[in-house]
């Protein structure tokens, strides 16, 4: 069976000026509060699930380090990899569907490519399209693997209207992300928790007035 890693972005653990412990939350929205983290934590667990009986999944997180562990990710081998964020902007307008490569990998730009085509398309937003890191941020994860990787930034977490997509269409994300990997693994005829094959080898009985006149063996 083939393996993908899932990744949620963000969420080290960190104490504040208390000495208590939280989760590092990335981008917030300005005016729920609303983060990255918690987002991607409900679409992450939502896409495994739809990957369950395909592939071997492994869900990543960066826990207690300052990234995320890619010699355990390295390790398990996957085809590819997948960080999930949220964008973010300094002026809370910025709109759409984005997807980081790095820079070089002709196959991380066209998973990337292809994982911003399909999001887009499921979220009605914008489709911004495959780029490379701005200023370096997310090369430390994606200098570091194997594995065709990129970072989904599905949506701008501070525009009100990009989130409200992202909320109101998480189930369409996760469809899109699964979707995404078929295509780019050659993939698309696979099929969730196939039904057995039915047993073919019984016999079916011929009756007449309540008695047996004959019967038919199929093998």
């Amino acid at each position: 069976m083939k393996k993908i890693c899932l990744i949620i972005g963000h969420g080290q653990y960190k104490k504040d000026k208390n000495g208590q412990t939280y989760r590092e939350p990335g981008a917030t929205n300005p005016h729920n509060k609303y983060t990255e983290f918690q987002y991607n934590s409900e679409l992450v667990p939502k896409i495994s699930e739809k990957l369950k009986g395909q592939y071997e999944v492994l869900i990543e997180n960066r826990g207690n380090n300052s990234i995320e562990d890619t010699s355990k990710i390295n390790a398990f081998n996957p085809e590819l990899i997948i960080s999930f964020h949220c964008n973010d902007s300094e002026n809370d307008t910025a709109t759409g569907t984005e997807a980081i490569y790095y820079p070089g990998s002709v196959k991380g730009k066209g998973l990337a490519t292809i994982v911003s085509k399909n999001v887009s398309a499921a979220l009605g937003l914008k489709n911004r399209g495959a780029k490379e890191p701005w200023q370096g941020r997310g090369n430390g994860l994606l200098s570091r693997t194997k594995a065709p990787c990129i970072i989904s930034e599905g949506f701008f977490i501070d525009n009100d209207n990009d989130l409200s997509a992202g909320l109101n269409k998480m189930n369409d994300y996760a469809d899109a992300i699964v979707k995404s990997i078929h295509e780019f693994l050659g993939d698309e005829t696979v099929q969730p928790n196939p039904d057995p094959v039915p047993d073919l080898d019984e016999t079916i009985y011929i009756v007449k007035n309540g008695q047996k006149i004959g019967e038919i063996k199929y093998y």
